[in-house]
């Protein structure tokens, strides 16, 4: 699928950070509403890190709403999603 999707400044350098397939994941995701499901090897954290980026800044500029539900994480992924989330807010912060 091609993207369909217009990206802002923050939303691109989020991305940015993703292989190429989590990136067309994304974007799928963005375009129309839908469902992921991942194998545990296929860095998730990634994708729901940066759909939690994306949604976060969509509802403080456009006052969009929305949901995303990680559903099952044990305790460590849950550390590895906060880790992750640290981790991209700090390159986004050193690219500006």
């Amino acid at each position: 699928m091609a993207s369909d999707v217009e990206l802002s400044l923050e939303e691109d350098a989020a991305m940015s950070q993703l292989l190429p397939f989590e990136r067309q994941m994304v974007e799928e995701l963005l375009a129309d509403d839908g469902l992921c499901v991942m194998a545990a090897g296929l860095s998730w954290h990634r994708v729901a890190t940066v759909l939690v980026r994306l949604q976060y800044g969509r509802c403080r500029l456009d006052g969009q709403g929305g949901a995303m539900l990680v559903l099952g994480a044990t305790e460590a992924q849950r550390a590895s999603l906060k880790a992750e989330l640290l981790r991209m807010t700090r390159t986004e912060a050193s690219i500006r």
